[in-house]
């Protein structure tokens, strides 16, 4: 098995599969772009960005960096008012603060461990500035997944976790390129980031098209979707 961000090949049809108009969450995306239009701030930071496709598609006059450890990825765009920085963000120490700081499509979870994903998110607080936002877009599943509560009483009284779920995929045409995801509970993520926060909001299936993913004839299929929801912190403490 290979990771499929390091191949150029899976990188040039990364966006028609995943992001774009002509992709099975083309909502998403559109819903991404305009939350981020709708933000206050002047500089952005994108973490695991990919192919650059969120920070390439923005008409704000933002000071943009995007940070992944997948240079095929990142070769994808030829934008030059972007700083791309080809690096492992656990080991990236931040020398500027941004007032927007974004994940989109699960990028935290591609860690070896649940340790390294909580790392990942502590990065993404701390490269925050003050009075900032942080969007994330964490998984939830298809109402098959999170359905018990993050933190449970058992039998003998102590304190049970759910903490978090891994699941692999393999591309459909590519079956040699899998990717793994370490998926923290809803909640374990709520309680990392929110004492950081003023506030926050959460978008998904329940109250708009987030994580629905589209139908062969173009309607909304809530289920069977992406399986994610979009998370967004705002005013930094």
């Amino acid at each position: 098995m290979t990771n499929p961000y390091d191949d150029e090949e899976y990188a040039k049809i990364y966006n028609g599969r995943y992001l774009d108009e002509n992709s099975s969450w083309p909502e998403d995306t559109k819903i991404e772009l305009q939350l981020i239009e709708d933000c206050i701030g002047k500089t952005w930071c994108d973490f695991a960005c990919g192919t650059g496709f969120h920070l390439s598609n923005i008409k704000r006059n933002l000071i943009k960096t995007g940070i992944d450890r997948s240079a095929a990825m990142m070769s994808q765009t030829d934008k030059l008012d972007i700083e791309f920085l080809n690096l492992d963000i656990l080991k990236w120490k931040p020398k500027n603060k941004y007032d927007l700081v974004t994940n989109f499509w699960l990028g935290h979870t591609h860690q070896k461990s649940l340790d390294e994903v909580l790392q990942f998110l502590q990065k993404m607080i701390f490269a925050t500035n003050t009075g900032g936002t942080l969007m994330l877009s964490a998984f939830v599943g298809d109402k098959n997944f999170f359905t018990e509560s993050y933190k449970q009483k058992v039998v003998v009284g102590d304190e049970f976790k759910f903490e978090s779920i891994q699941w692999s995929y393999s591309e459909h045409d590519m079956p040699e390129h899998t990717y793994t995801c370490i998926c923290p509970h809803p909640e374990l993520i709520l309680e990392t980031i929110t004492p950081h926060f003023e506030n926050h909001k959460i978008f998904n299936r329940e109250n708009s098209k987030y994580g629905c993913g589209m139908n062969e004839d173009g309607s909304t299929k809530y289920y069977g979707g992406a399986g994610k929801e979009m998370m967004i912190f705002e005013n930094k403490l």
